[in-house]
This record gives C-alpha cells, sequence and structure tokens, in this order.
C-alpha cells in the first residue's frame, strides 16, 4: 500500500468513533426489532475499513452503512440474528461492486439492487449475489447496454404504422 493511502486511512474516522455513529443506527431499526451491539457495531466498522481497503477507497463517516441498514432493515425477511452479519456481507459487497461497475450506479442505486435482491431471493443474500441476475444488471449499467435497448425501444416507437 503506498504512503498516501496509508496516510489517508488513518485520517479516517476512529473505529470506536464510526463504532459510535453505527450505534445511532438503532434509533430508526430498533423499530422492525433490529438493533446492532457494541461489538456489531465495531465488527461492522472494522468489516467497512477492510472493504475499503481492498476496493481502494477512501469514504468519511459511515453514511453509506447507514443507508445500506436503512434499505435492509425494510425486510420481512431480516431477522435480529441475521442482522449483523447481513449488513457485514452487504458493506463488504457494496464496495467491492462499485469498483467492478467502474462507479458507473450511484451508491443508492447499488444499496436498493442490493436489498432488492435479499427480497427477490427470500433473504438469501449470497444466493442473489451468485445470481446471474445481478451480473446481468451490473453489465447493463457498466457497459451501458439498458440505454442501448431503451433507444432501440424509442426507434420502434418511431417507424410509421401501415394502414
Amino acid at each position: 500500500m503506498d504512503q498516501t493511502f496509508q496516510s489517508l486511512m488513518r485520517m479516517q474516522t476512529p473505529p470506536e468513533s464510526e463504532a459510535e455513529s453505527l450505534l445511532l443506527l438503532n434509533r430508526t431499526t430498533a423499530e422492525r426489532g433490529l438493533e446492532l451491539s457494541w461489538k456489531d457495531a465495531q465488527d461492522l466498522a472494522l468489516v467497512r475499513r477492510e472493504a475499503l481497503g481492498r476496493s481502494g477507497r477512501i469514504e468519511i463517516g459511515s453514511e453509506t452503512v447507514g443507508k445500506i441498514a436503512a434499505a435492509f432493515a425494510r425486510s420481512d425477511y431480516l431477522t435480529q440474528a441475521e442482522y449483523a452479519p447481513v449488513l457485514e456481507k452487504a458493506t463488504e459487497v457494496f464496495y467491492e461492486l462499485k469498483n467492478e461497475s467502474e462507479d458507473a450506479i450511484t451508491d443508492d442505486e447499488l444499496i436498493r439492487l442490493l436489498a432488492d435482491g435479499f427480497e427477490r431471493y427470500g433473504g438469501d443474500l449470497e444466493r442473489f449475489l451468485a445470481s446471474r441476475e445481478l451480473d446481468a444488471r451490473l453489465r447493463f449499467a457498466r457497459y451501458g447496454f439498458e440505454e442501448e435497448r431503451e433507444e432501440e425501444d424509442d426507434d420502434e416507437k418511431e417507424e410509421p404504422e401501415d394502414d
């Protein structure tokens, strides 16, 4: 790891502060019966830091993890027992997919994609991550196939009908 990147990583919020801010998520998720313990928050902060390091990304604050938690907390498939592990996996995957998609998909779109996939696959994030559906959606975002398809659809609409 180069010196500049290491310096930037040290300037990030201390892990304890990050864990404390993650505990604030409990204010909104507790109504769904989902809460992080102090250890869960520490582990999630560590997972986030490691994922950022592996992906070569820099992010100040834990806003992304908060958005992930809010999106997944809406799920009827998420239980307290699975809450922290699912958030950890979703956080890891989020940063990995941001790189794979070359940032062609916004943070909010990617979070929505992951949360929707979690729902469609009955709360099985691993199965969704291994699905061809995810791969296709990321390819579309990265290479713009959806845009081309939309343009083709527009061209078809503009053709005059035979009377």
